[in-house]
């Protein structure tokens, strides 16, 4: 891009090209839904999973300003079915993303334990409000590093429900998490709307 953007940006959408020398065989597929850019990495082999990793599909298309460029007659016309099955994967990752169940936080089991348990020994001195903003926030998504925090407290032998209650509530406020925020589900859409940016196809070193 540094180099030659101007004309990278000038080039017309769905362009392919290929490159050899890598561990395996297939096609490297970059689309567009809206403002989102997909990568997928479609096997050779039929039978073989698509691959939605970003540093896999990446590391495939790596190479130096000169490489050659390498397409086998066959990867040259297996495209058009690779392109379906990539399709196919992208359309299936943004409408999972469109179901309002899909995109709720994933909560620890050691969040909803703590949460149970604040209400069924909600501190008296707590209010209400304040007590629904607290479990708001612990039946959110947790780093591993606040939950390891938490669990120290949890597993404290204390001289009351209260006062772990008490202690549980210091720690939360302590670490400071905030409730989550869920994204807007996206909009369906059909399949069509996908827009092949460019294609690469890959072939395995010999």
């Amino acid at each position: 891009m540094k180099n030659r953007g101007d004309f990278i940006e000038r080039l017309p959408w769905r362009i392919g090209s290929g490159l050899g020398g890598k561990d395996r065989s297939g096609w490297v597929f970059c689309a567009q839904v809206g403002n989102r850019t997909y990568l997928r990495f479609v096997p050779l082999e039929p039978e073989s999973p698509v691959v939605n990793e970003i540093g896999t599909c990446l590391r495939l298309v790596e190479c130096e300003e000169q490489a050659p460029r390498v397409l086998d007659p066959g990867l040259a016309d297996g495209v058009y079915q690779a392109w379906k099955r990539a399709r196919r994967s992208i359309h299936e990752s943004w409408m999972a993303e469109s179901d309002p169940a899909n995109i709720q936080p994933r909560v620890r089991k050691l969040n909803r334990e703590i949460a149970d348990f604040l209400r069924r020994h909600p501190p008296g001195e707590v209010a209400q409000e304040e007590l629904d903003h607290i479990l708001e926030a612990l039946e959110s998504p947790w780093a591993r590093r606040e939950e390891n925090a938490l669990r120290l407290v949890w597993r404290q032998e204390l001289a009351s429900a209260e006062d772990k209650a008490q202690a549980l509530i210091r720690e939360i406020e302590r670490l400071g998490v905030e409730p989550f925020e869920a994204s807007a589900p996206l909009p369906a859409i059909d399949p069509v709307e996908i827009n092949l940016v460019c294609w690469m196809g890959i072939e395995k070193a010999s």
